[in-house]
């Protein structure tokens, strides 16, 4: 089998736009966490719940979402330090969602629940301050996330945990405005802060690797496709042209290399 594949290049500048969309997803992750657990703490409720009667954003979330963003701003830095300290908070971050879940299907009382006052919970009859296990599932989800990332391994996986956790904020959001104020909602809608949170915190740890990926897509300079999705012959033919390349390349036999213009027909 003669490989024809060819090292993809990347811009240069796109790559630097990834890189600092990271950092600023980073930054807003942790300012509004810092400014939510602020206002837990101080009881202002403009910076938990943003709109009046909306679901306010648990102190446990805040703490989160500011792990998750030093993580990933650890993870922008080279050295084994760095990597070690994203690969801690992403494991703190991962144990905040399933200390939640495990305390909401076994009813355990973990002790923090009670520091900060949540008129919200109280009011649907439920724990203050317990995060609701759709919002516990994401912590678990972007906790992972975080140590894929910081590890390097895992590029599929990581990608689906992403697309996962972009879905649940969208959804959440959505949700949260549409069942605003409701306490016999069915599931308990997120707060605003969490699902927009949910939406840049794993677009953040995505552009962190803008070289693979979907993000490597975004960042690639050089035209190039799967044989899987412009060759989806078993057995291609000098008759058979890629499809969907400009250059309307010839496909490597091998069935995930890239099309490659020089590539010759098996056979």
């Amino acid at each position: 089998m003669i490989s024809t594949s060819t090292p993809t290049q990347h811009n240069p500048q796109v790559v630097r736009g990834f890189l600092g969309f990271a950092r600023v997803a980073a930054a807003l992750m942790i300012v509004v966490g810092f400014a939510a657990l602020v206002g837990a703490h101080w009881n202002i409720p403009p910076l938990t719940s943003v709109f009046p009667g909306h679901q306010n954003m648990k102190a446990a979330s805040a703490v989160g979402f500011m792990a998750s963003g030093v993580a990933l701003l650890a993870s922008l830095r080279p050295g084994r330090q760095a990597q070690a300290l994203s690969l801690g908070l992403s494991l703190l971050v991962l144990a905040v969602g399933a200390a939640n879940l495990g305390a909401s299907y076994w009813q355990i009382d973990l002790g923090y629940e009670h520091l900060f006052d949540d008129p919200f919970a109280l009011s649907q009859g439920k724990p203050p301050g317990r995060l609701s296990p759709a919002t516990a599932s994401a912590f678990v989800l972007l906790g992972i996330l975080g140590l894929l990332v910081a590890a390097k391994r895992g590029l599929w996986l990581r990608e689906a945990l992403a697309i996962s956790l972009l879905a649940t904020g969208m959804l959440g959001l959505a949700y949260g405005f549409a069942k605003s104020g409701e306490i016999t909602a069915a599931l308990n809608p997120l707060a605003i802060q969490t699902a927009v949170l949910l939406l840049v915190g794993p677009l953040g740890w995505m552009a962190s690797l803008p070289t693979q990926g979907l993000t490597g897509v975004a960042t690639a300079d050089t035209v190039g496709c799967c044989r899987r999705c412009c060759c989806p012959w078993p057995s291609p033919s000098p008759s058979r042209r890629c499809r969907p390349c400009a250059v309307r390349p010839r496909c490597s036999p091998c069935r995930w290399r890239r099309c490659s213009p020089a590539a010759p027909w098996p056979g």
